[in-house]
């Protein structure tokens, strides 16, 4: 045991069980990547997507090597990013469960709308939507890194985002006004113990 300013703090050697539990407490967005694939739809859930650059505009996703979307994103050259509202529990749920084939049917009934350039399907309702083109893949672990040169940006209604923390679902609700670009930084009334 650990203390450091003033929290305690168990220490662990960096399995796979102690590093999910770390990470696990670590709260994200959740989004639904979709590519069209051998004229199939490939979806998965992704809460390991991050902007990268701004010029070129660039995201990353990243996913596990071993179910089909990683290679068939990168096979098929593009993919869209859609980022969920908290009412899109049940289509997140949906797109983590491994073993799918063709994900059209289950995609169709959250409701999507599709890309004219690339056919990747658009989630209808999310709070915003990313197409696109695979700029470069790197294997890390058991995961593929997909960065993604953003072609299209959709923007939806500002309701309340899904987010993922300690496995499971939940809402975000904002503490505070906006944060901009060189404006001091919003008092939120939490203090890190760290």
């Amino acid at each position: 045991m650990t203390t450091l300013g003033g929290a305690t703090l168990s220490q662990t050697s960096p399995d796979p069980l102690s590093f999910r539990e770390a990470m696990s407490r670590f709260a994200t967005g959740v989004t639904v990547a979709t590519a069209r694939i051998d004229g199939t739809d490939a979806a998965v859930t992704v809460n390991a997507f991050a902007s990268v650059s701004l010029d070129p505009v660039l995201v990353l996703v990243s996913v596990s090597s071993r179910g089909r979307w990683a290679q068939g994103a990168v096979r098929s050259g593009a993919f869209a990013v859609s980022i969920l509202n908290d009412r899109q529990r049940d289509l997140a749920a949906a797109c983590a469960r491994p073993g799918r084939s063709d994900d059209t049917a289950l995609l169709e009934r959250a409701g999507i709308s599709r890309c004219f350039r690339t056919g990747c399907a658009l989630v209808d309702g999310a709070l915003a939507a990313l197409v696109c083109t695979v700029d470069q893949s790197v294997a890390a672990g058991d995961h593929t890194i997909i960065i993604g040169r953003v072609e299209e940006i959709f923007l939806g209604a500002d309701t309340t985002p899904l987010l993922f923390v300690r496995r499971r679902f939940a809402a975000a609700t904002p503490v505070g006004d906006s944060v901009t670009p060189g404006s001091p930084p919003v008092s939120t009334g939490l203090h890190s113990r760290l």
